[in-house]
């Protein structure tokens, strides 16, 4: 688990922030050719743990994959899975309750 920890940083966070922005911003054929090994390291990401701690890193992971369907316009099979596996985690499905 120690090494999973090491795979999930702020640093690696940070450089599919900036390739996704990249890829989304520039049109070039050379960078849209970057959009499926992006799109497979965040895959790889997201199935590396399914513990409820990295919630934050694949809801990250999510915003930039919606972030390259909305500029790019391609389908990305994978992201609908997420979804629908991030809306089945309890701390999304507490009730809020009323406080005075």
């Amino acid at each position: 688990m120690e090494q999973i920890g090491k795979l999930f940083s702020n640093q690696i966070l940070n450089c599919f922030k900036l390739f996704t922005a990249i890829v989304s911003r520039i049109e070039s054929e050379d960078l849209t050719a970057l959009i499926y090994p992006l799109c497979e390291m965040f895959a790889a990401y997201e199935r590396a743990t399914e513990s409820a701690e990295y919630v934050p890193l694949k809801l990250h992971l999510l915003e930039y994959e919606l972030t390259i369907i909305e500029s790019l316009g391609v389908y990305i099979p994978h992201t609908l899975e997420l979804i629908e596996k991030l809306v089945k985690y309890p701390i999304f499905n507490k009730k809020i309750s009323k406080k005075s």
